[in-house]
């Protein structure tokens, strides 16, 4: 058979009637509608079976403008088209859906307007289906309607499948609406967002329904492109799965802006196109409000508003991305202490805002500043890597301090140091940066009040120096130069002590007694981190069985380093100390930080698990100053917090740290975790903190760290003791 002669492709035919619908019936050659007849014709009925499954329908007809059948191709496999019909597979619809599908085609017919429906369909095994008829009458070069052409398709899964979701989606309304979230539906036809009772509620919305522009207008002008892009995104994607996201709406009148969060879904015909978007809706203004809180808590100074070295350092990454070189200042201020003692801490208090106002004012608005520490600021200058640049700076500050700074009924004259280091793109990282900086503010200090110096190679030998104490490290472990001071813990309510925190010192033979502030930071970066932590814990078990043996069994409180986190053996180090010693389980207490967990993995999780399976108890350390704690309290399994000190000592003065202080108090109460109060010093601190419910406290009212012998003796003659 000749090429001229071949059957053309059934998919082709289709097309080709397809066409029409597009309105380019005119462009169609007369003759075209009986050679499709024939065509159609000449497929056997295993052919067009083939052919019409090509297309991906059950059926393909044509019709006269009247209705009265033409041709039909059919996939016999699964329906069996009687040819003798006036309309060949009204007798295989189902009889419930037979008679509104003839008056649907009949108003079609009538209104030349093309027909699409959903009806049940009988099978050739007798079964029925659901299916999808639809229609399109095709235009006749010289007007009117010429035929109808039209398929029909099997569309029996999705209906089900929406049936399905339609009586779970009804179920999860239910549920949902319980929990207080509210469920709305977008209807893409209509533009008309469907509210539930809930969702109204939230909105503060009269009605159930929203249109375009009242839907517009309930979002947060900041908040719309956001969202807009987000949602033609996914559907762009055509994505299956749930997607969420948070946002601002506005509401009432006067407006008031809450935040809310939502979890969509979108929703697709069986032809493909999006149909509806359905979804949630809740209010989290309170969540939000709380992590903005934590987060400046843990980012921002409390006292200046002034970024903190946590947000510093991250500062200093954001801008290391892009920048080639930066400067960085540390301003110390001289003798600040002496102005706290003369004045009084809400005086100093008053001085450091407005050194952070001054700051402000002469620094560049693109160079970040930050509070480092109690009279310590931070300056980072993106792009500056000369040392006229920083000089001329730095001269700006110290004439902002040639003026006296306001304090209530008097004025405070200060002078600083300040130490200028760069940051190249080669060099180490923001500690690197740091260090050096530091170095520099003390050589500047050493040269007198008000002085800059820069970083110059030669003060690496304070580095060389560090690194010598980390050599005398191993040294202290071998010839048992560390010790163990203990600071008593207290019941506020009886006075008792019930437990200690065990607090490491050095008996240098040069140096005499150091303080963890003299070497602690460099320990917990050395090697020697984790075998000094394992020693801890095995003198801390050994002093507090001795204690119990004698009667006196106190809680004592173990720091942790990173370094013994990160080690799988933990748990196995803790079990053995407990077993060497004799010490119940529960009278050790392993402290945490926030830094420690941050900077593990999962992995860390699993060993603070096993750690409390043992039956020891786990406190978060300086808790109320990181971003991260509230989301650990129910991640890890924290018994205890410790309210970390500085919240405490302005307690009874300040409002906002008395507010946190009630704020945690009440979270730990809520979630059964026991409380302590670190830096108590005074007995009103003491009674306020009785008053509102803390539990425990520590600090120097109670005493100072002291060794073993001390605390016994302490706990033999503590007014508060109560003997078995």
């Amino acid at each position: 058979m000749g090429a001229s002669q071949q059957r053309p492709s059934p998919v082709h035919l289709l097309v080709n009637l397809a066409k029409n619908k597009l309105n380019k019936a005119r462009e169609r050659q007369a003759g075209t509608v009986s050679a499709t007849s024939s065509e159609m014709q000449r497929y056997s009925p295993e052919e067009s079976a083939r052919a019409v499954a090509e297309t991906g329908a059950l059926l393909i007809w044509r019709a006269a403008p009247d209705g009265t059948p033409l041709a039909a191709l059919a996939d016999t496999r699964q329906i069996e088209v009687p040819r003798s019909l006036p309309f060949a597979c009204v007798a295989l619809v189902h009889p419930d859906d037979r008679e509104p599908m003839l008056a649907q085609w009949h108003r079609c017919l009538a209104e030349v307007h093309p027909f699409d429906m959903h009806y049940r369909l009988r099978q050739a095994d007798g079964s029925y289906r659901w299916t999808r008829g639809r229609g399109i009458p095709l235009s006749a070069p010289e007007g009117g309607v010429q035929e109808w052409v039209g398929t029909v398709s099997d569309i029996h899964e999705h209906v089900t499948m929406e049936a399905a979701l339609s009586l779970s989606e009804g179920r999860l309304r239910l549920a949902l609406e319980s929990t207080g979230l509210g469920i709305w539906e977008y209807d893409v036809a209509t533009g008309v967002t469907w509210l539930s009772k809930t969702a109204a509620q939230l909105l503060q919305r009269p009605g159930l329904r929203l249109t375009r522009k009242e839907r517009y207008a309930v979002l947060h002008p900041d908040d719309r492109q956001a969202l807009m892009v987000l949602f033609r995104d996914a559907v762009a994607r055509r994505t299956q799965e749930r997607f969420e996201t948070e946002f601002r709406i506005r509401r009432g009148n006067p407006a008031e802006t809450i935040w809310a969060t939502c979890s969509a879904r979108l929703v697709f015909r069986a032809n493909g196109t999006l149909s509806r978007i359905i979804g949630t809706l809740g209010d989290i203004t309170e969540r939000r409000w709380q992590q903005e809180t934590l987060f400046r808590l843990a980012h921002y100074d409390h006292l200046t508003g002034l970024p903190n070295r946590r947000r510093l350092t991250q500062l200093f990454k954001e801008h290391g991305a892009h920048a080639t070189s930066m400067g960085f200042l540390i301003v110390d201020i001289d003798n600040f202490k002496d102005t706290n003692d003369r004045f009084g801490h809400a005086i100093g208090d008053e001085v450091l805002r407005a050194v952070a106002r001054r700051l402000r004012d002469v620094i560049p608005d693109e160079a970040p500043i930050a509070r480092l520490g109690s009279d310590e600021f931070g300056v980072l200058l993106p792009g500056l890597d000369h040392n006229g640049q920083a000089l001329a700076i730095a001269q700006q500050i110290h004439e902002a301090f040639a003026f006296p700074f306001p304090a209530p009924e008097r004025s405070v004259h200060l002078s600083a140091g300040i130490g200028i280091a760069f940051a190249k793109e080669h060099r180490d990282g923001v500690g690197t940066v740091l260090v050096e900086a530091d170095l520099a503010v003390a050589e500047a200090k050493r040269a007198g009040p008000g002085e800059t110096a820069f970083f110059a190679p030669a003060l690496r030998e304070r580095l060389h120096r560090r690194q010598q104490l980390c050599d005398e490290f191993e040294r202290a472990l071998k010839e048992d130069e560390f010790d163990l001071f203990y600071q008593p813990q207290v019941a506020l309510q009886d006075g008792n002590i019930i437990g200690a925190e065990a607090l490491l010192r050095w008996r240098h033979p040069d140096r005499g007694l150091l303080e963890p502030k003299d070497f602690l930071t460099i320990l917990a970066q050395s090697r020697w981190a984790r075998p000094t932590g394992d020693w801890v814990l095995r003198r801390a078990c050994l002093d507090a069985a001795k204690l119990a043996a004698q009667g006196e069994p106190l809680r004592v409180a173990v720091n942790l380093f990173s370094a013994q986190l990160q080690s799988g053996a933990l748990d196995r180090t803790i079990e053995r100390c407990l077993a060497e010693s004799g010490l119940p389980a529960h009278l050790l207490e392993i402290e945490i930080t926030e830094h420690v967990i941050l900077s593990n993995d999962e992995a860390t999780l699993a060993r603070l698990d096993r750690i409390t399976e043992l039956g020891c108890s786990l406190a978060f350390d300086d808790y109320g100053t990181g971003y991260a704690s509230l989301s650990m309290l129910t991640r890890y399994p924290v018994t205890r917090l410790k309210i970390e000190q500085s919240f405490i000592t302005s307690v009874c003065a300040d409002d906002t740290h008395a507010a946190i202080v009630e704020a945690i108090l009440s979270l730990a109460k809520s979630l059964g975790l026991g409380v302590t109060a670190e830096g108590v010093e005074t007995s009103e601190q003491a009674q306020w903190l009785k008053t509102h419910g803390c539990p425990e406290g520590q600090g120097r009212l109670f005493g100072m760290a002291m060794p073993l012998l001390d605390l016994h003796g302490r706990v033999l003659g503590w007014p508060g003791r109560q003997r078995p």
